[in-house]
């Protein structure tokens, strides 16, 4: 799945600044389109809101976005999990043909999830009007479908169209939110990010497609890898909801605010923690370019070693090197993302009020940052778990996020306002360590997880 990491690191890697710019701005896309795009596309409509609506008119689209973003990517993390899966299975037995039907089996399924639980939700919930409850809807499908088909860009090397994708429909939806927003108010400007989503959507499927032309089958071949793969399934749907239910949370706590009729939200603690997260993008665009590329080079070598016959001293050689590389991607990652981390903390104040923020949302930007640091640490220990095959430590680990993330936020919730954010800050730091004790001690013992853990045929046995 690392192949369009190579084709960036071949355009970093050549003798020109702008050709390393360019690198990685294509992989801030593709490793955080959909964040960058809601989030820009968010304040960009809020902008246009401020002369268009009141300021009781103004939240209603923002309140639907981010609901609607929290309830897909917690549907879609099962699938996308399995289907990424799946779909490395397939490109390393070179055998490619069922792409097409894994990516329609996994949209078929999160359509058919999301069209029933988002006909209750949003057809009985809200003080909306028919126009709002139908944009809505049809918002809810589409994110859902950006998910999924995020999951298959990977496996692709067209960097530059499914940056241009996610450019495209962002522009598109900025471009028509002031005259869909002074024509038909909140539902206006809900329609034009809707209208650029589609476009997004549409535009990667496109991609995908392009590379991988085979006619599509049922999708009985995805549900298949539902349950071969169901540890994946259920890690995916854990580790999606823990990056959310801090803020179910503290959307219920005291301080917390009532939208369009019944929809509760906490504006101050969702916009700091949604501007922290965003200081992982650049450790995910290094990750995408050069860790991960350097690391699957290294694992190659090992297993090759293996397959070749090569001698128990040789093996442990090999070994070595691949620690030493992870070493050498944990240390990057954690110096990058610490450097970010300070210049936000010292910041703070600053951001926040260019943004418009109140005080009250320094000090948990400030902890949403500590949190985000911890959290790029905790992806990495994910990926390597998923490299190796580590199916039950990484459920435990994704289980014990979601469980943390919950247990802390309502004791920071119980302690008072002051302690808003230090749950999301002790949940990350405390799974990330259990994980990198958890890859630690299976990295070590990695000779024997190969030859017995992981043997298929003891497994069968």
């Amino acid at each position: 799945m690392a192949g369009i990491g190579f084709a960036l690191r071949r355009l970093a890697q050549r003798d020109s600044f702008g050709s390393s710019v360019q690198a990685y701005g294509y992989a801030l896309m593709i490793s955080g389109g959909p964040w960058m795009f809601t989030v820009a596309a968010l304040a960009g409509a809020g902008w246009f809101s401020r002369d268009l609506l009141t300021i009781e008119a103004q939240p209603r689209f923002s309140i639907i976005i981010i609901y609607n973003f929290a309830a897909s990517l917690v549907a879609a993390g099962p699938l996308v999990l399995v289907a990424t899966r799946d779909l490395a299975d397939r490109i390393y037995a070179k055998n490619v043909a069922d792409v097409p039907t894994l990516l329609f089996g996994a949209l078929g399924t999160i359509s058919a999830v999301l069209a029933v639980t988002g006909l209750a939700f949003w057809g009985w919930v809200g003080d909306l009007t028919i126009g709002e409850r139908a944009v809505a809807y049809a918002n809810l499908l589409i994110v859902g479908g950006i998910w999924i088909a995020s999951a298959f860009l990977s496996a692709t090397k067209s960097f530059v169209a499914v940056s241009v994708s996610f450019a495209v429909g962002m522009g598109l939806a900025l471009l028509l939110s002031g005259p869909l927003g002074a024509r038909l108010g909140a539902v206006g400007i809900l329609l034009a990010m809707t209208i650029g989503l589609a476009v997004v959507l549409y535009s990667l499927l496109a991609c995908i497609l392009a590379i991988y032309p085979d006619p599509v089958a049922g999708p009985a071949l995805f549900w298949a890898g539902l349950r071969r793969y169901w540890e994946y399934a259920v890690a995916g749907l854990a580790y999606n909801a823990a990056t959310w239910v801090d803020k179910w949370i503290m959307w219920l706590s005291p301080g917390h605010t009532t939208f369009i009729g019944s929809l509760p939200a906490h504006p101050a603690y969702d916009a700091a923690m949604f501007l922290a997260i965003l200081s992982v993008l650049p450790s995910m665009a290094l990750f995408l370019i050069a860790i991960e590329t350097r690391f699957y080079e290294i694992y190659l070598e090992f297993y090759h070693g293996i397959a070749a016959h090569a001698t128990l001293a040789q093996l442990k050689a090999l070994h070595r090197k691949l620690v030493a590389g992870l070493t050498e991607g944990i240390r990057s990652i954690a110096i990058l993302q610490a450097v970010i981390c300070y210049t936000g903390v010292v910041a703070a104040p600053v951001l926040i009020d260019l943004l418009g923020g109140g005080l009250e949302m320094i000090p948990i930007f400030r902890l949403g940052l500590l949190g985000a640091m911890f959290h790029a640490l905790l992806l990495f220990a994910l990926v390597v778990m998923s490299y190796f095959d580590l199916r039950r430590p990484l459920l435990a680990v994704c289980v014990l996020f979601f469980v943390s993330n919950a247990a802390f936020t309502w004791i920071s919730v119980v302690a008072g306002p002051s302690y808003s954010g230090y749950g999301y800050f002790a949940s990350a730091l405390v799974t990330t360590l259990f994980a990198y004790v958890l890859a630690a001690r299976n990295i070590k013992q990695l000779l024997y997880v190969t030859f017995v853990t992981n043997n298929c045929m003891i497994r069968i046995r």
